[in-house]
């Protein structure tokens, strides 16, 4: 299944996002399953947990809230900020792969994950850092730093940038491109929503976190599709990506070409 890549709108966008869901949607949800469903379980375990504390408080009303509060805050911190971008790193690099035409499995992955993973956390923690200071100050500048860093992770993974050169490498591919990026991620937050809230149809306690999980790991996976799909449309626009893979594509064929003898030469007869 090839794509054809270029500075896509945003219904072209999602038109590839969904058709590379759908051609690997097997591996993907077999790494998540490894990966972020775990993950996603324990913090929908963590919120009911809460909410059973909330709704039945125990004698010491207080004590049990505040206690499950932090648990769950503690809960969400630490997977998303340190666990994560190990998840979304793979997935970027599993899509981003077939994208380009390549293959690459979920173990590979998450080693290529692996490595980058200090760069990931770094760039994560620091953006944070930056972000809580900008929305400190003014909402403005905070939403504005928010859509300049939305292509940070996939730039980490795929140029092998880290730090405040990947947040600048990520500012300079959303430039002019920020309304795109919204509206995007208004898209997605409204099919993440759709997505999760499927679950709420399985009322059994045990089945009903697991399918929350389940359903928060699919929006997860597309969530990181779009947003690789969206990093290459940058890439086309800016610098003309498209164009320089298909000369590649020309150079390679061209090579292969002249590789082929002009004539094979016949046998000597025998006798001859």
């Amino acid at each position: 299944m090839g794509f054809s890549m270029g500075p896509l709108s945003l219904g072209e966008i999602l038109d590839h996002a969904v058709r590379l869901l759908q051609a690997r949607a097997v591996p993907l949800i077999k790494m998540g399953l490894v990966t972020c469903f775990p993950l996603l379980l324990i913090q929908e375990t963590a919120a009911w947990y809460f909410n059973q504390l909330a709704a039945e408080p125990p004698e010491n009303v207080q004590v049990g809230v505040i206690a499950a509060t932090i648990g769950l805050v503690a809960v969400v911190l630490v997977s998303q900020i340190f666990v994560m971008p190990l998840i979304q790193g793979t997935f970027i690099a599993m899509t981003a792969a077939f994208y380009r035409g390549e293959e690459l499995s979920g173990r590979p992955a998450l080693r290529d994950a692996s490595r980058r993973y200090a760069a990931l956390l770094w760039t994560r923690i620091l953006a944070a850092i930056i972000l809580f200071f900008a929305y400190l100050a003014l909402i403005v500048p905070g939403v504005i730093l928010t859509y300049r860093y939305w292509v940070s992770t996939q730039v980490v993974m795929l140029e092998g940038l880290s730090g405040l050169a990947a947040l600048r490498r990520s500012s300079q591919l959303m430039k002019s491109r920020m309304l795109q990026g919204f509206v995007l991620s208004m898209v997605l937050a409204v099919l993440y929503i759709f997505i999760v809230g499927s679950a709420a149809m399985v009322v059994i306690p045990v089945l009903s976190q697991a399918a929350n999980a389940f359903m928060s790991m699919i929006g997860v996976i597309l969530g990181v599709t779009v947003g690789v799909v969206f990093y290459y449309a940058l890439l086309c626009r800016h610098e003309g990506f498209d164009l320089a893979r298909r000369l590649d594509a020309m150079a390679t064929r061209d090579e292969a070409a002249s590789a082929i003898p002009a004539a094979i030469p016949l046998a000597p007869e025998a006798g001859a």
